[in-house]
């Protein structure tokens, strides 16, 4: 170190002495090893930023969860339940559906379920519709209310062959019974040459705790192709 004389020293290949080293300077000119982690951790700078180190990172918590998705593929359905998915894990649920598409003139409806079995206490609803062929607009709203599910077209726009309609539900806290239920909703579909676009909210006039969905119609059968998604939402 004085340059008076050789002296022995660590050569990189004499410090890695294990599968996996890692070599860094410790100071100037000075060769130093970190062993290596254990698998998944990740490599950062130590508190006071003087060598490297491995962590183990936290796993992310999972504020957006794909809960279930399904395409309809066996032949025309009248009625898909989808159960077991609204819990208090999450508070919102993103609902879509797409190549919506029924064999017969029909309202789409989506109703909960409970435990597996249909909730059939009154579901209102109100919504407004933007229709018309791509030349010709019209607006109207529409309500009602009934025993089976919320009606998220206001017509008879769902049985065409060559566009296949879409929607995105929202449901809000459905699996806490301390208030009744409510959603709203987006929906598109196409009927003999019209074009339709729901905006709809709803709610149910009984608190329960949903555990899960219906969607079905007032006639007809959903027909292959369609395909349903729904997620969770923490917040």
């Amino acid at each position: 170190s004085g340059v008076t004389a050789p002296e022995w020293t660590d050569s990189p290949q004499s410090l890695m002495t294990a599968q996996g080293d890692i070599l860094y300077a410790s100071g100037a000119n000075t060769l130093a090893k970190l062993a290596k982690g254990s698998g998944s951790d990740t490599l950062k700078m130590n508190s006071g930023a003087t060598a490297p180190e491995w962590v183990t990172v936290a796993a992310a918590s999972a504020d957006c969860v794909k809960l279930h998705s399904s395409t309809l593929s066996g032949g025309a359905e009248a009625i898909i339940d989808v159960d077991s998915v609204f819990s208090s894990t999450y508070k919102v649920y993103k609902l879509f559906i797409s190549g919506l598409y029924w064999g017969a003139n029909q309202y789409p409806q989506l109703g909960y379920l409970v435990g597996g079995s249909h909730q059939t206490s009154s579901y209102y609803y109100k919504g407004l519709t933007l229709s018309g062929d791509y030349n010709a607009d019209t607006e109207s709203g529409y309500n009602g209310n009934n025993t089976t599910g919320y009606n998220i077209l206001s017509a008879f726009y769902a049985n065409n062959t060559d566009v296949r309609g879409s929607a995105e539900i929202t449901f809000y806290n459905p699996n806490d019974n301390t208030y009744k239920q409510a959603i709203h909703w987006t929906c598109f579909a196409r009927y003999t040459g019209t074009y339709a676009c729901v905006y709809g909210i709803g709610f149910n006039d009984s608190a329960f705790s949903a555990t899960g969905f219906r969607f079905t119609g007032d006639g007809g059968s959903i027909q292959d192709g369609c395909t349903l998604s729904l997620y969770g939402f923490k917040y």
